[in-house]
């Protein structure tokens, strides 16, 4: 998929330098690397939704699914919110969550089958927000078959 925004662009951008770093393979800067890879990658596919979202004119539609038409305060909703709204309104032949349920078991599970590699991803990317950095995904072949994913 084509970055969407100049922001996507510069996100992809700096993991690509990242990812150039992480292909040398130096032992002293590995963790580092893949860590900026794979968490660009997440930021990456978070802004091309955000784009989307917007272009498409549905953020509206979007909150009104995954907090109801009375929600109070302003929303912020996360990456996997809007990855299952989104699969849910664009991509699946049938919805896999009808309104208020994105909860419920499956929504998950359906994104891991779908786009391979986004758990990992969402995951890593929500560690690092609470100060851990997984250092068993922080390597060469995590970080490149990440990114690749999150193209």
């Amino acid at each position: 998929m084509p970055e969407a925004s100049s922001d996507a662009s510069i996100l992809i951008a700096v993991s690509w330098q990242a990812l150039n770093r992480t292909i040398q393979n130096n032992k002293e800067t590995v963790v580092c690397d893949s860590t900026v890879v794979i968490l660009f990658a997440a930021f990456f596919i978070e802004a091309n939704l955000n784009h989307i979202i917007d272009e498409l004119g549905k953020k509206e539609e979007m909150l009104d699914f995954l907090y109801g038409k009375k929600r109070r305060g302003e929303k912020h909703p996360g990456l996997q919110d809007k990855l299952a709204w989104f699969y849910n309104s664009f991509i699946a032949n049938s919805p896999i969550v009808t309104k208020g349920q994105m909860y419920k078991d499956g929504i998950r599970e359906s994104l891991r089958e779908k786009f391979p590699g986004f758990d990992v991803i969402y995951e890593f990317r929500n560690k690092i927000s609470h100060g851990e950095i997984q250092k068993t995904i922080a390597n060469r072949e995590d970080a490149e078959f990440l990114w690749q994913q999150a193209k």
